[in-house]
């Protein structure tokens, strides 16, 4: 795995994270029909989001050939402030030409949390699933589904994901684990990614911005430590991981 980071501007990351996003997708879209991204949700990403809704970006990426998926929700309605599709169709997909099929959400509108979770483990198996024929059960073939980008944050506590310090869902083997509202803040149920789902991606790319994130972030950056207690610093995925840092 290749790991670099930058250190710039907000303004300047945003731009860098667009910029690399645009590239990514010729490349990945030169051998593949379709690109797979997972964004990441809470207000980090609003900026990035707009740069890559405007017209260079806008015209530039085949959207049109771009999966949507998310790498964590908050246990809410997709009309609810708090969630993190409507922040993202708000400020990026309602902006793009990219088909409603493509666009897969968490389904929130489940009796509860647990069982919300069971359901997009099954959205995304069988996206996958679609596209590799000789594997129909990730999960039963110690396989996961290999993103080709999934965007991160990290709290200042060193959470990514709604993967919190010393959780239980740290150890979690599924695709999706759900996380109790004690763990969050808002203090509503998660949906998030698990580790060996985020560490089968191709690329990783983190945003992180703020003192006391980056004084956490700096912790750990210059090592190959990986400590529970810091969940952003188990991360490791196949290709490359990205630091963009402000």
């Amino acid at each position: 795995m290749k790991k670099t980071v930058n250190r710039s501007t907000l303004d300047e990351c945003h731009y860098a994270i667009a910029t690399f996003i645009e590239n990514h997708t010729k490349d990945v879209l030169t051998k593949s029909d379709s690109y797979t991204i997972a964004l990441s949700g809470g207000r980090t990403p609003v900026g990035l989001f707009k740069v890559l809704s405007n017209d260079r970006y806008r015209h530039s990426i085949e959207w049109a050939k771009v999966r949507f998926f998310w790498s964590d929700e908050r246990f809410v309605p997709p009309t609810d402030p708090a969630s993190n599709f409507l922040m993202a169709f708000d400020s990026l997909l309602s902006h793009l030409p990219v088909p409603e099929n493509h666009i897969f959400r968490a389904p929130t509108e489940a009796k509860n949390c647990a069982e919300a979770a069971v359901q997009y483990q099954q959205i995304i198996s069988d996206y996958f699933s679609a596209q590799d024929a000789d594997c129909s059960e990730y999960i039963k073939a110690d396989r996961y589904p290999r993103f080709d980008l999934i965007l991160l944050g990290m709290g200042a506590d060193g959470h990514t994901a709604s993967l919190f310090p010393g959780h239980p869902a740290l150890q979690d083997a599924n695709l999706i684990a759900a996380v109790e509202s004690e763990f969050a803040n808002p203090p509503v149920p998660r949906l998030t990614f698990t580790l060996p789902l985020i560490n089968s991606a191709d690329t990783v790319v983190f945003m992180v911005n703020g003192k006391d994130k980056i004084k956490v972030l700096e912790s750990f950056i210059g090592s190959n430590v990986k400590n529970c207690l810091i969940p952003a610093s188990m991360v490791a995925p196949q290709n490359q991981l990205i630091w963009y840092i402000a």
